[in-house]
């Protein structure tokens, strides 16, 4: 399901638990289920789901996300979408967590579930490395405090692996989280009244956007040893 761009891998385990996946008219519920051939007729809600006969061949490319543009393979409120800054050959390719609108930085997309799921699995996921600027200055050893020990928003614990202050500064701070959720660093500046004026991820795992030497809005491929070695 996954693989076919229906849903993310945890949604469509969602999908079959919920019972709305047959595959040759079966209801399939049980999540080891394997699609044996690409001639099964795989249905979600009776819809027939078109399965590739190809094998995804598992390239992953490093995207430098400029500002302004969605994190969504599409979006009726937004004119531009990170594809818009990529060939139709990348069209389908999936991605690797999310940056919010106004952020930039690294984002991997590939055509394999196997290591999207890799790169974004909470027990295996590579930590992620960025640079923040405050509109006004914030006390530093507040900061690193309050992000090690936790901030609790909307039912989260939302926490840093590490906070550094950028070269003496109280309004620019590097940031490592290793499971990031939805704006976490926003949403924990917030939680001590400050705002974000520029979020920019420069790191994921071990490749970071120096050493890729990728400006705004460009793209190159990576391989999976790059970001784990």
């Amino acid at each position: 399901m996954a693989e076919a761009g229906v849903a993310s891998r945890r949604k469509a385990e969602l999908l079959v638990t919920q019972g709305r996946v047959r595959i040759n008219k079966e209801i399939v519920t049980d999540l080891s289920t394997q699609v044996n051939s690409p001639d099964d007729l795989v249905e979600l809600d009776g819809n027939p789901v078109s399965i590739s006969k190809t094998k995804n061949s598992g390239k992953i490319i490093a995207l430098f996300k400029p500002a302004g543009y969605l994190t969504s393979h599409a979006d009726k409120h937004h004119d531009k979408i990170i594809f818009d800054l990529l060939p139709q050959e990348f069209s389908l390719y999936k991605f690797a967590g999310r940056l919010d609108l106004s952020s930039r930085g690294l984002i991997f997309l590939s055509d394999s579930g196997d290591t999207i799921q890799n790169l974004t699995h909470p027990s295996h996921g590579p930590e992620k490395e960025y640079r923040v600027e405050l509109e006004s200055p914030l006390d530093a050893f507040k900061v690193a405090k309050e992000f090690r020990i936790g901030i609790r928003d909307d039912g989260d614990t939302l926490r840093a692996v590490s906070v550094e202050p950028r070269r003496g500064s109280s309004k620019v701070f590097q940031i490592i989280l290793k499971e990031g959720k939805k704006r976490q660093i926003r949403r924990m500046f917030a939680k001590l009244d400050a705002r974000v004026k520029d979020l920019l991820r420069t790191r994921i795992g071990n490749c970071n956007l120096a050493s890729l030497n990728i400006k705004e809005g460009e793209y190159c491929e990576i391989s999976i040893d790059m970001v784990y070695n």
